[in-house]
């Protein structure tokens, strides 16, 4: 970790062993890293704790997590990041509230939840986004409903978003193309 503490211009910080445990500690050790912007951990250990010490590389634009245990309460550390535009990330911790805080996020514009347990009231809070360009949601199931509703309010915004849902296209989804 220290060796990359040091890489001032390291850009791209890939851990993609799921066996790693990445803790707060982990990432604090890294220090500010400037030029990072993008940062995956497919291993455990990113909990609230893990987000507040992400929350000082402010560099960031690319954040996947896709082994999240963090709550709605820790992605409020996230608001910190002021360039950050694509978030992917899997905590079934993460509710509405959490939705909420990610809509405040005005850099935001592509997400990624995976087995995030959202309701109807947390797709429309990502719905008021206005910069949101793509939308995929994975195992969490919504109703047709809060999509039909989702979709509605993106059209009275005039702002349609890409959306897949389970590794698909929303039928609705206004920017669908095949996929070879």
């Amino acid at each position: 970790v220290m060796v990359i503490a040091g890489l001032a211009s390291l850009r791209s910080l890939l851990i993609d062993d799921p066996r790693s445990v990445v803790s707060a500690a982990g990432i604090a050790a890294l220090g500010e890293l400037p030029g990072l912007v993008h940062l995956r951990v497919r291993g455990e250990g990113i909990d609230d704790a893990a987000l507040a010490a992400i929350a000082h590389l402010k560099g960031l634009r690319i954040l996947n997590l896709p082994r999240g245990k963090f709550t709605s309460a820790g992605l409020k550390a996230l608001a910190e990041l002021p360039h950050l535009e694509q978030f992917r990330f899997h905590s079934p911790h993460v509710d509405d509230a959490g939705m909420e805080t990610l809509a405040g996020m005005r850099e935001l514009k592509r997400i990624h939840l995976i087995g995030v347990p959202i309701t109807e009231k947390g797709l429309l809070a990502l719905g008021t986004m206005p910069q949101l360009e793509s939308l995929y949601v994975d195992d969490t199931p919504l109703p047709d409903s809060a999509w039909t509703a989702f979709f509605r309010l993106r059209e009275e915004m005039g702002k349609p978003v890409h959306v897949h849902v389970d590794e698909q296209h929303h039928d609705r989804d206004p920017h669908a193309h095949s996929h070879p």
